[in-house]
């Protein structure tokens, strides 16, 4: 869930070019959408950031991503 604050940030951003409401309406859709992205890429740079064992039986996998 994307924060309210985020949400009105977003929309203060693109209400010069829509009214408020509307502006509130795409802000949350694009940042829904935007989310699950921002997710995976911040997850995969923590987890390559920190000691991986090559040997790991068990590696983690990103929770945020499908595997393919």
């Amino acid at each position: 869930m994307i924060p309210d604050e985020a949400v009105e940030a977003a929309a203060d951003a693109m209400a010069p070019v829509v009214k408020k409401l509307e502006a509130l309406i795409l802000a949350r859709a694009a940042l829904e959408a935007a989310a699950p992205h921002m997710l995976a890429e911040a997850w995969q740079k923590g987890r390559s950031a920190g000691q991986m064992d090559p040997y790991d039986r068990y590696p983690a996998k990103n929770p945020y991503r499908s595997e393919q």
